[in-house]
Parts: C-alpha cells; sequence; structure tokens
C-alpha cells in the first residue's frame, strides 16, 4: 500500500482536526462546569434574573454598610460627651478632725470638660463647693489637693 503526498496532508489534516476538536470539547465542558455552577439553583432562562436581584442586593448591602459607617461615627461623636474620666481622693484638711471624712469628686469628658465636688468637713459643720472644669482649666482657684486630682484624672485615657 502505498500513500502518496495528497493522502499524507489530508490524513495530517484530520489527525490535526480531531486533536481540535478533542481540545475544544474539554475546554467546553470545563466552561459548561463552570456556568453550571455559577447557576446552580436557576430556571431556565431565569439568570438575569437572578444577577439583578443579586445586584440590587449588593446595592443594600453597600447602603447598609455606609449607614452603619455613620451609625458609629456619630456614636463616637457623641461618647466624647460623655463622662469618661473620674477622680476622686478622701483627705482631712483640718487637723482638728480625725479621720479622711472630706473629699475631691472629679468627673471629666473626653475633652476634659466637667466639673469638680468638693466636700470639707468640721465637727461643726460640712460645706460643699463645685467648680467647673474647660479644657483642663478652672476658672476658680483651686487648692493643691483639687490640683493634683485634676492633673492625674486629666491623664487618664489619652
Amino acid at each position: 500500500m502505498h500513500i502518496n503526498n495528497i493522502e499524507l496532508v489530508l490524513l495530517s489534516l484530520t489527525v490535526l482536526l480531531i486533536c481540535g476538536i478533542i481540545y475544544l470539547y474539554i475546554k467546553l465542558q470545563r466552561i459548561t462546569n463552570t456556568l453550571k455552577t455559577l447557576t446552580k439553583g436557576v430556571k431556565k432562562g431565569n439568570l438575569e434574573k437572578v444577577l439583578r436581584e443579586y445586584l440590587k442586593k449588593l446595592d443594600k448591602n453597600t447602603e447598609d454598610i455606609v449607614s452603619t459607617r455613620n451609625d458609629l461615627q456619630n456614636s463616637i461623636n457623641q461618647s466624647k460627651c460623655h463622662l469618661q474620666k473620674i477622680g476622686f481622693k478622701r483627705f482631712n484638711p483640718f487637723h482638728e478632725t480625725g479621720g479622711n471624712q472630706s473629699f475631691i469628686l472629679i468627673l471629666l469628658d473626653k475633652d476634659n470638660n466637667g466639673f469638680i465636688i468638693t466636700s470639707l468637713h468640721q465637727r461643726e459643720a460640712t460645706r460643699i463647693y463645685s467648680k467647673f472644669i474647660e479644657k483642663g482649666e478652672s476658672k476658680n482657684k483651686l487648692s493643691e489637693e483639687e490640683k493634683e486630682l485634676l492633673n492625674s484624672t486629666i491623664k487618664k485615657l489619652k
């Protein structure tokens, strides 16, 4: 049996075509499997509808994230106004009385705004004073105990 050049060329082309068809068939199967995975549970002709619903959900989730981020920032801003720093000290300002029955209470927010309450206890009476604090400073004169406690309270939560 003798094969001439034309038959050899045709045979080579046939083998190449068969190899090409097998290659394309494998590629098509992979694409089909991927598409089946992506469209699992989708009825015929509903893929566009499903994709639109997913896009709507994505838009809604994005809106929710933005809203949550804004709510969180509002909460953070509001929390700065809440009392966050507390200082308390008992002491004895008068030597004639026993015990540390006098006290200083300091309540400040994040920006060091708030007030001082000082109670001075004597045998005959107890006096209570209050002083406003703005940005860590008082317009009223502070006692040494009040200054010490104010400075240590300001250093909290820096």
